[in-house]
């Protein structure tokens, strides 16, 4: 009663979504309803529907609250609020293998003549082949073998020839006449939409595809009178000459479909000759290329809803229908094999129609009371409605007069269509019933009125069910007759229905849409309209989509989703490269009007006019004729030809109100408004969400695939009851019944989560066909068997295609429950404390020898840190040898633990209680004083027992991670492949120490998860057992042709051919009725047995009798001792045993001769180990992981035999309290009457002593062993002439089963009167697979009554691996070896969803499962609703360093320099100022600089952090002049959240945080998330107002604890300024010192100043390697990287870092000092890594990641010079970025060379060993940002003092020539000289230039470089300056440093 009246609370719901009434009232029951369950409902759509109820509530509640609130009802606007309560999206990204690389149209022009194209970069796996369009896979594009044709054409040439164009004309003038009949909203629209369209316009005569044909050969044929006339003088008759022109015409068309030639027209545009696929579906092919271009054109422009024709160019129309009718009649096919899974035909069932009343509970009353209502109270009979009648008849009943106020203006609502009527109604009654129209609305307007069929029956007199006149009315009592005649009451109702809207028509308008989708109509025998056709041989119905659907259906489908499909079909289009010009079109169609016929196919070409052009788009398309992009990117129909597109899309979410702005004024009023629309057009015709039970769309056979549709229509008509009798795995199983668009919640097609049940069947069932057919297999090396055993998977012998080993793949496929892991319980292991305080708990159970939560509690309680105490220091002990550690304070911590984890406990329960509305039934609360009790204890165990595992996985985890972030800089594809290999070794290790340990929680798996496998075993073996055949068959006919086919000396075409013979086989069959082949096969079908049926048993001695009986040994008295011993497999070590054993066994021998009867045995091991019983509880032996692995493999003796050896307290094992239990299971005193009623005896082998335990001995552990194996060895016998007749008769019955029968059927044809196979050859997952394109030297056809023809027009195509069985069946067994011996090395033999992108090292399936199957984003959009489902328990809140970006770059093309990048970035804004890290800990906010140390903020930023979130949080920022500006995230409510993903923590960011006054959150003002291809326009967007930008890696963790992200960099642009060219060295390329000025005093400046022209300018710099040649004085345009400045003798001088010379200055003269000066801050240098190398007189720049700068480096006299530099890459790849990136980083590294080359600083790795500072010491003493996992670092100089020991140092360096030893990279991340020492240090020549050229001068001497013969000056100056822009100087004047800032 409960489940009916929640049923009925639904349908109101959806009744009143629906209508828009009684939204909060029925809301309010279905939530009642829900909570009345005793269990809640698993239905998405259930669940979603209580969502929308809840947001109902709330949202009146809110408006209920604003006492001045108005509530109006409107059309659908945008807004919140979602009728399934789902994320209005429109749809989500699709992410399959293909994305990015599709290739479409050139222009208009082009539109109708392109087919998708995969065109992928060299380094991507997927090659163009492997694309399910491509031309050798996709079934329109595969070339004929008879014709060399594309198989389109072949097509056509059968609609026209073959005389399908007839037929379907028929069809179609049916069809047209039975919807104008019916004035459907096909032909008539809706609300002025076009759903399909009428071919019967009255501009044109072309309605049908063969009137567009006729056009077409008239206008050929004028052209081609001579071909007629030499064709009648060569003796032809007039009919054959038609007849011949007729083939030559098609034969001329044919050649131009596939043509990639153009034509022009008169005004000279050219236009594409062929036929894409927009041409073929729509129905182009008989319209010239002009022609076809105006349509495309009109489509584009105008689209096809508001237009009923389309204008050719010569004044024509043609119907728009006929594109719609086309396109959905073509083009539904292929969507049909797109989606669906390889291994099924296309659909093959009879037609399901879908019916209000069959389908709805309430039938038509859903829908029609509205419109009955309304009928009721308007529906004129004799000039008066039908109200009046009833008003006047209940106004008679009840005396009432006119003119009195309690009158019957409106009728009463009775609701009889949901209950009986009642005996009797009062006029109190009556008057209420007026009100229930509405539950909480009153209506004054009789239209308003809502009333069911039933209730106006009633009340005109009759039976609301029967229809017939009720005598004794409860109303009006005794009656003569009805009040109004029955025949107008169905008159008004079927009034009504005409009118109701399109909700109600629905089902009646998809049942005739479906003539045109469904290759197959209603079942014969079913009542249907008369336009479906009977098919070949009577049994089924076909319409004219049969035609077009069989080149599609012949094949295996492609797996994709629909989101998949839908871009792959948009991306064909165009994006518009031409100027819209009516005036052009109109001027095309004038010139062609007024001239001759002229064949623009032909070749004509007419005078050429020029138009304007626009500049080519490349992008993906933004429409196409069938869709369009949103603003977010996503595709749904175009709004302009949603009767092309809407067939095809997906569904879209319905809003079902929104709030609206306050009205100004008034702070209360806040409108709520709710939309009364009906369902949406677009869902009501999207192909998606066809269902049996739930929803509004029935049709669930319009998109089905099937094995046997006639077992499908059989159960489509049997009851539950007689379902739920069938012997079967479920009959519409995944791997029986294949909906490929069953389910899709709205707008979420293109969301579809991997664990969505349609998509995860899809892709488990590609992986089963990859694994067990051996499609990841090297073709050339073929499996043996035709399909792997299951018994070969679970033994680890099978290349499995996802996970890391067996137990993984069955884990995805769903075989066997899902094992407890490490992963599964990390929850309560949060931390390494969890682990140590779990180490703990299982030593304290070893110690004492079980595992008692009793015992173990009473131990804890009485535990004291005490070493005298030999419990503690047992435990201890333990946990010393296993490597933990006992100390003291431990004690205490794990006891609270313990309370924690019983917090933890108490909170799951209660939260599963909750999701499942059961939270009032449970007393689980966790509370703050929850203390561990004996249950916390067996709980904790249970998690306990998985320890020795945790340890290791641990450290396997680790190992794993690092190969992981090592192969992100591996330099080679052996180095990635090498890695790659070590990684998946690791993690199937790793799988096998989590399953394994698990078995001592859960047991093992059962068994029940083969059933399905088999079945799907039985049905490919069976299927490939068919096409092995079938390619028999058509062998000799092979040879026949030509015996080389087939040829040993040529391998590779020998397996081409054989691939070939075997997919050709399969078609055939598929292709072929089987009177054409006579194949017969088993297949899975309902089969009737008369059967010897079993009365049902039960109990545990039954469920033996029954096992034995089935499983048991069966001796007789005529065998001897031996015989029974090795049959039932018993063993004796030694001659005593085996006597005893003997002994034993005669027994049962006895007795069966006393008996003179057989007896079936079975050993109480046997009975154990069968996994039958569970009561005998073998699973407690699990927690002993050797002994598991023992008995699996060595049997419960040798398992026994080693453990014995291996425990200290053997007797305390497990295995003996298990077998004794067993044992005592068949105690004849406590269990006689049980065994004797079943016919068992008990032999006990412990009364024989069979394992001598009486003379083991005491004290040791052979008599618990003996005793044990005793035990084990005992027998059950059962004789079953004892057992109790009652229950074991058998009765004889005809048991109906569902199965693969073991006798064969005939198969063949794709029809739901045919069997069929399941496909294995044919399917469009080839694409997958390891295949290379091969050509096969023949191929076959097959003719309408399938009969095959050999052909030799072949191409290069994709194969599935073939099985050895079949080439030795086929060709023999010395020749398949000769073959397979001979076969070269496969090129590629790693399947491309296996293999990596050669540029990022990327696995297209690695992670994803679902992968194969092309599955949308899932985690990624649920982030976006619910950020928190990306947090992982970590750690508090604490400091981190802030890590910087690793890279910098001056424009995006230098991106092309770093490698590793995931292709997805995060874009930001990098603001000027101080770094910092805010940490929250309980509402205390303290601010750190980036070496941990705290800083103050202003007041203002301390406010706003207080209100940025209540919860503890770490997050990165930087502190502005105005603003704090937040750029990360690292700690969210004590949970780390560092190692998420960038873009997972920008949403925990946004959704968790709100800017808040001057602390401003990442949004879309200063960050951008893109792709590479938007990443341009997103940089462009934010460097309008910032220089510097941030770009992030949006697949990057935070990479807490570094100082550096690899996968971060920073792009500021170059800038230009004007320099003048003060000197020019080299003879090409050339290096220019530039200068600024001119300067006033320059002599102030010394050699800083350099004259020309009798002027000073200030040398600021060096250009190197430049190509373009400038004299000394020109003026030149350059491009900086960075602007610095220095003071010399209280004067600025500054240095620029040169990147490039651009060009000549224009309009100004050099740069002024002031304006660099402006620069020095905005445009300052920007440190990133690097580090300096000095070797054999070559200094070298490392940058890390990215390239080496050697700079030449000469010595002349007292200066440096360093020239002539060279990039080891960048020379390669002829770029400058690696030289342009060392000059900019040049103010850094320039100061410290100096000390390099003079010796002063030397780099080591090694310190002395006292010296070494730890670790510890380091992080309190480190100076500035310093690299973290550099022990050789700089300690900081943090006082006075300090800073004076490093100038002494320095200086005694300097005088000592002692070694310095520096940082890891010099002047990185630390401070770092700004001005070298005193000294000759500058790296200039005379005038002191940083880095010039150094050639030998006339008078200089040149000196060798390592010479060393100069001696070291003193160190009297050392400036230092940090990464926070401040100096320290340091001086030291007569020996005392003295120190200023």
């Amino acid at each position: 009663m409960v489940a009916e009246q929640f049923n009925i609370a639904k349908d109101e719901l959806l009744l009143s979504l629906a209508d828009g009434n009684d939204l909060e009232f029925n809301a309010a029951e279905y939530i009642i309803a829900w909570e009345s369950l005793e269990k809640a409902p698993s239905d998405n759509l259930l669940k979603s529907l209580k969502n929308t109820a809840e947001t109902i509530i709330i949202a009146k509640k809110e408006v209920d609250e604003k006492t001045t609130s108005e509530i109006t009802e409107v059309g659908q606007t945008e807004g919140p609020g979602l009728l399934l309560a789902h994320h209005h999206t429109h749809g989500e990204p699709t992410n399959h293998v293909w994305k990015n690389q599709l290739a479409g149209a050139d222009g208009i022009k082009e539109s109708h003549a392109v087919w998708p194209r995969y065109d992928p970069s060299p380094s991507r796996p997927y090659k163009a082949h492997n694309f399910p369009f491509h031309h050798a896979t996709h079934p329109l594009l595969k070339m004929d073998a008879e014709t060399g044709n594309a198989a389109y054409v072949e097509n056509l040439r059968s609609h026209i020839f073959g005389g399908h164009a007839k037929e379907e004309t028929k069809m179609e003038q049916e069809f047209q006449r039975h919807l104008q009949k019916k004035k459907s909203p096909l032909v008539e629209g809706h609300n002025g939409k076009k759903i399909l369209g009428s071919l019967k316009t009255n501009k044109s005569n072309h309605a049908h595809q063969i009137d567009l044909y006729h056009r077409d050969y008239q206008r050929w044929s004028k052209l081609n009178t001579e071909r007629k006339d030499n064709y009648i003088s060569e003796g032809r008759s007039a009919e054959e000459a038609e007849n011949r022109l007729k083939v030559d015409h098609f034969n001329q068309r044919a050649k131009q479909w596939q043509s990639d030639s153009y034509v022009t027209d008169e005004n000279g545009d050219k236009h594409a000759v062929g036929l894409g696929q927009e041409g073929y579906h729509l129905g182009l092919e008989w319209l010239n290329p002009e022609e076809r271009t105006a349509v495309m054109r009109h489509i584009s422009e105008k689209g096809v809803d508001a237009h009923d024709t389309i204008k050719l160019p010569n004044g024509e129309h043609i119907p728009s229908a006929r594109l719609t009718w086309n396109n959905l009649m073509r083009r539904t096919p292929e969507m049909n094999w797109a989606v669906r899974e390889a291994g099924h035909n296309g659909p093959r069932s009879h037609l399901r129609q879908e019916s209000n009343k069959e389908d709805y509970p309430q039938e038509e009353n859903r829908f029609n009371q509205s419109a009955i209502g309304e009928a009721a109270h308007t529906y004129d009979i004799g000039g008066k409605p039908i109200s009046h009648y009833i008003a006047e008849a209940i106004h008679n009943r009840h005396g009432i007069e006119d003119g009195i106020g309690n009158q019957f203006n409106i009728l009463p609502r009775l609701n009889l269509h949901k209950s009986s009527p009642k005996e009797s109604y009062s006029l109190h009654d009556l008057h209420l019933g007026t009100n229930k129209h509405y539950k909480k609305k009153k209506i004054d307007d009789p239209k308003n009125a809502r009333m069911p069929m039933e209730d106006v029956l009633f009340l005109a007199g009759y039976d609301p069910k029967t229809r017939k006149p009720l005598l004794n009315h409860p109303i009006y009592g005794e009656m003569d007759g009805p009040i109004i005649p029955l025949h107008e009451l169905e008159e008004m109702e079927s009034h009504a229905k005409e009118n109701g809207n399109l909700d109600e028509k629905a089902k009646d308008v998809r049942n005739d849409l479906a003539f045109l989708q469904s290759p197959h109509g209603p079942h014969p025998d079913e009542e249907k309209p008369k336009h479906w056709q009977l098919g070949k041989g009577g049994n089924h119905t076909v319409g004219p989509a049969k035609f077009w659907s069989k080149p599609f259906a012949q094949y295996g489908g492609a797996g994709m989703t629909l989101a998949t499909y839908n871009e792959i079909i948009h991306s064909v289009a165009h994006n518009e490269d031409e100027l819209t010009e009516e005036e052009k079109i109109e001027q095309a169609y004038k010139n062609i009007a007024s001239k001759e016929p002229v064949d623009v196919m032909s070749g004509a070409k007419p005078s050429k006019t020029t138009f304007q052009q626009k500049t080519k788009d490349t992008s993906f398309p933004s429409n196409s004729s069938m869709f369009e992009l949103n603003n977010e990117g996503i595709l749904h129909p175009n709004d302009m030809n949603t009767a092309l597109g809407m067939h095809f899309g997906p569904e879209k979410s319905r809003q079902i109100g929104e709030f609206g702005d306050a009205i100004e004024g008034e702070k209360a009023r806040q409108k709520f408004t709710y939309f009364n629309d009906a369902q949406l057009m677009q869902n009501h015709f999207s192909p998606v969400n066809h269902t049996s039970r739930r929803g509004d769309k029935h049709n669930w056979t319009l998109h089905k695939s099937t094995y046997n549709p006639d077992l499908q229509y059989t159960l489509r008509h049997m009851s539950a009851d007689e379902k739920s009798k069938l012997k079967s795995v479920p009959h519409n199983d995944s791997s029986l019944v294949h909906h490929p668009l069953k389910s899709s919640l709205p707008e979420s097609t293109y969301g579809a989560h991997s664990s969505d049940t349609p998509i995860l069947n899809k892709a488990r069932s590609q992986h089963w066909r990859k694994t067990m057919l051996g499609h990841t297999n090297d073709p050339y090396k073929p499996q043996k068997p035709s399909v792997q055993s299951l018994t070969d998977l679970v033994s680890g012998n099978v290349p499995v295609s996802y996970g890391v080993d067996h137990e993984d793949y069955m884990d995805f496929m769903g075989w066997g429950s899902k094992n407890i892991n490490f992963k599964n319980v990390k929850n309560y292991i949060t931390s390494k404390e969890s682990a140590k305080n779990m180490r703990i708990l299982t030593a304290i159970a070893k110690q004492g020898g079980n595992n008692s939560p009793t015992r173990i509690h009473k131990v804890i309680d009485n535990l004291e840190e005490d070493n005298d105490d030999p419990i503690y220091a047992d435990v201890k002990n333990h946990l010393e040898t296993s490597g933990s550690t006992l100390n003291e304070g431990d004690l205490d911590e794990f006891k609270n633990w313990l309370n924690g984890f019983e917090f933890e406990l108490r909170k799951k329960k209660g939260e599963a209680a909750k999701a499942k509305n059961q939270e009032k039934r449970t007393s689980i609360e966790p509370t703050a004083d929850t203390v561990f009790n004996t249950s916390t204890i067996d709980s904790a165990l249970k998690f306990g027992g998985m320890l020795p595992a945790m340890e290791k996985e641990t450290q396997l985890s680790e190992r794993l991670n690092q190969i992981t972030e090592q192969m992100q800089y591996a330099e080679s594809p052996e180095e990635i492949e090498a890695m790659r290999q070590e990684l998946y070794e690791g993690e199937a290790e790793l799988n096998k120490i989590q399953n394994r340990s698990t078995e001592a929680v859960i047991g093992k798996k059962s068994s029940w998860w083969n059933e399905k496998p088999k079945i799907t075993d039985k049905i490919a073996k069976s299927s490939r057992k068919a096409v092995l055949e079938a390619a028999g068959k058509l062998l000799p006919m092979v040879m026949e042709h030509d015996p080389n086919h087939f040829d040993l000396n040529d391998p590779e075409k020998f397996m081409a051919n054989h691939q070939r013979l075997m997919h050709d086989a399969e078609r055939w069959i598929s292709n072929s009725d089987n009177d054409a082949h006579g194949i017969n096969a088993s297949v899975y079908r309902i089969q009737d047995e008369m059967k010897q049926v079993k009365p049902k048993q039960s109990g545990f001695h039954r469920d033996v009798m029954s096992h034995i009986l089935d499983n048991g040994f069966e001796l007789n008295g005529n065998m001897s001792p031996d015989e029974v011993l090795e049959g039932m497999g018993l063993e004796g070590k030694t001659s005593e045993q085996k006597s005893r054993l003997r002994d034993h066994v005669q027994q049962l021998i006895d007795e069966s001769n006393a008996r003179e009867v057989p007896l079936n045995v079975s050993t109480v091991g046997q009975l154990l180990t069968s996994d039958k019983f569970k009561n005998l509880m073998l699973h407690r032996t699990h927690a002993d992981e050797e002994f598991a692995d023992d008995y699996n493999e060595h049997g419960l003796h040798g398992a026994v035999d080693n453990a014995q050896s291996r425990y200290a307290n053997w007797k305390a094992h497990p295995i003996h309290g298990v077998a004794g239990n067993a044992a005592r299971q068949f105690d004849s005193k406590e269990f006689g009457g049980n065994m004797q009623n079943n016919g068992l005896d008990f032999y006990s082998a412990n009364d024989n002593d069979v394992h001598n335990r009486k003379n083991a001995g005491k004290g040791n552990k052979k008599p618990k062993t003996r005793q044990t194996k005793n035990h084990l060895d005992s027998i059950v016998s059962l004789d079953v002439d004892r057992v109790n007749e009652d229950n074991l008769t058998p009765k004889t019955e005809i048991v109906r089963r569902v199965g693969v029968d073991t006798e064969p059927v005939p198969i063949g044809g794709v029809n739901p009167s045919s069997h069929g196979i399941m496909l294995t050859h044919t399917g469009a997952d080839v694409v997958h697979s390891s295949a290379v394109p091969v050509k096969s030297s023949f191929g076959f056809e097959f003719d309408a009554q399938g009969q095959p023809t050999v052909g030799t027009f072949t191409e290069p195509q994709l194969y599935h691996p073939t099985w050895q069985g079949a080439l030795e069946e086929l060709h023999g067994t010395q020749e398949t070896k000769q073959l397979l011996e001979s076969m070269p090395p496969h090129p590629n033999p790693t399947p491309p969803f296996m293999d990596y992108d050669k540029e990022n090292f990327e696995i297209a399936g690695e992670n994803n499962p679902t992968a194969l199957n092309l599955s949308e984003m899932s985690e990624y959009i649920t982030s976006l609703l619910n950020p928190d489902v990306l947090l992982t328990k970590s750690e508090d809140a604490e400091w981190v360093p802030p890590v910087r970006p690793m890279h910098r770059i001056f424009d995006l093309s230098d991106l092309e320099h770093l490698r590793g990048f995931s292709g997805s970035w995060v874009v930001s804004k990098w603001y000027d100022g101080k770094r910092v890290i805010i940490v929250q800990n309980d509402n205390e906010v303290t601010t750190y600089d980036e070496n941990g140390r705290k800083v103050g903020l202003k007041k203002a930023f301390k406010e706003s952090l207080a209100e940025l979130n209540d919860n503890n949080f770490v997050i990165d920022g930087i502190v502005g002049k105005e603003d704090l500006n937040i750029i990360d995230i690292i700690n969210y409510d004590d949970t780390n959240v560092a190692e998420m993903l960038m873009h997972e923590r920008m949403k925990v960011l946004r959704g968790q945080f709100d800017s808040h006054e001057n602390v401003i959150i990442p949004g879309p003002h200063d960050t951008k998330m893109t792709d590479d291809e938007g990443l341009e326009e997103a940089v462009k967007i934010l460097q309008e107002e910032h220089s510097i930008v941030l770009l992030r890696d949006n697949k990057s963790t935070y990479m807490k604890g570094e100082r550096r992200h690899p996968k971060w960099l920073l792009l500021r642009k170059s800038r230009d300024f004007n320099f003048i060219v003060l000197d020019r060295r080299g003879k090409g390329p050339f290096t220019y010192q530039l200068g600024a000025g001119p300067i006033i005093d320059g002599e102030a400046l010394g050699n800083r100043a350099v004259t020309y022209k009798n002027q000073f300018y200030m040398d600021v710099g060096t250009a190197h390697n430049q190509q373009r040649t400038f004299k000394v004085g020109d003026i030149i345009r350059a491009t900086v990287t960075g602007v610095t400045k220095k003071q010399r003798k209280n004067r600025n001088v500054y240095n620029v870092q040169v990147r490039e010379i651009e060009s000549e200055g224009e309009g100004e003269g050099a740069a002024s000092a002031e304006s660099l000066d402006l620069m020095t801050k905005s445009f300052a240098p920007i440190l990133i890594p690097h580090d300096l190398e000095y070797n054999d007189g070559v200094l070298q720049v490392i940058l890390k990641g990215v390239d080496t700068v050697s700079y030449q480096v000469s010595r002349i006299e007292d200066n440096w010079y360093l020239h002539n530099p060279s990039a080891a890459l960048g020379d390669l790849t002829k770029s400058n970025y690696s030289l342009t990136l060392a000059e900019s980083l040049h103010p850094y590294w320039h100061s410290v060379a100096p000390l390099i080359l003079e010796g002063h600083l030397v780099k080591s790795s090694v310190m002395d060993e006292e010296e070494i500072p730890t670790r510890e010491q380091q992080e309190d003493e480190s100076a500035g940002i310093l690299e973290e996992k550099d022990n050789n670092r700089l300690l900081k100089p943090s006082t006075k003092k300090a800073l004076e020991v490093i100038s002494r140092a320095l200086d005694q360096l300097a005088k000592e020539k002692l070694t310095w030893t520096g940082p890891k990279g010099l002047g990185i991340d630390m401070a770092t000289p700004i001005e070298s020492p005193s000294g000759p240090t500058r790296l200039t020549e005379e005038s002191n230039l940083p880095d010039y050229d150094g050639k030998k001068r006339p008078d200089e001497e040149e000196r060798d470089v390592n010479s060393g013969d100069k001696a070291k000056k003193t160190i009297t100056h050392i400036e230092m300056k940090t990464d926070e822009d401040e100096s320290i100087v340091l001086d030291d004047e007569d020996g005392t440093p003295t120190l200023s800032v």
